[in-house]
């Protein structure tokens, strides 16, 4: 007989949790990007479990930002009965974005490619030849910090820096030259002034429009600057 009505008690207890189901939804966010709205349903009353990254354990609302995939242990009570749901909170990581970076002279262009995520967003759009996509030609007349902002396919983002430096070219002006009877290799050059540009000059000398090979193309470092 107590064997009777302790199943008896056991098969009540099991069907009056059954009569009180709760409900709560689970959530995916990005890593330090955003939070989770939590909700349960189907009781009076809620308790949350364990409390990491949660703004409240009890009630049946709560925010969730947890810095690892965390699944919490909810149980609600309704009266005598009480009930528990599972909801699981999944953190996904950030992508890893770069792109390519490059110096180039005044009136160049540069190929920028994006890597790291799926989709790609690109500021300001200075000289730009698409705000979006991985790869993009750039063609500003100064230098510009490109900033790429990648997104994956859990919606994701994340940026990076890509400068691009602009040199400006060196303007060659006044210069004589005077052979005194010899080849250009041993020529006297005078009267050449050089501005803009990064000193360090480099020369390449050219009859007409052929570049002279030999020692005519010399290195007058800083020479007239």
């Amino acid at each position: 007989m107590k064997k009777l009505l302790l199943l008896l008690s056991i098969i009540y207890i099991g069907q009056a949790n059954a009569q009180c189901p709760i409900t709560v939804n689970s959530a995916a966010i990005c890593i330090g990007q955003q939070t989770a709205t939590l909700t349960a349903t189907g009781a009076t009353s809620y308790s949350w479990d364990p409390s990491t990254g949660l703004s409240t354990t009890n009630g049946s609302v709560v925010i969730a930002n947890p810095s690892v995939t965390t699944t919490y242990t909810i149980t609600g009570v309704v009266g005598s009965c009480t009930s528990t749901a599972i909801s699981t909170v999944t953190v996904n990581t950030l992508p890893f974005v770069t792109a390519t970076t490059c110096t180039v002279c005044a009136g160049q262009y540069c190929g920028k490619v994006a890597s790291g995520a799926n989709t790609y967003t690109w500021s300001p759009l200075i000289a730009l030849s698409s705000p979006t996509g991985c790869c993009v030609t750039a063609s500003p007349s100064v230098s510009v910090n490109y900033t790429v902002s990648g997104a994956d396919l859990n919606g994701c983002i994340n940026s990076y820096v890509a400068p691009m430096v602009v040199n400006p070219n060196p303007t060659l002006c006044c210069g004589t030259v005077d052979t005194a009877g010899c080849s250009l290799n041993n020529a006297d050059i005078s009267g050449i002034n050089i501005t803009g540009g990064t000193t360090g000059y480099s020369f390449q000398w050219y009859d007409n429009s052929s570049a002279m090979t030999g020692q005519t193309s010399i290195n007058l470092s800083g020479v007239g600057a």
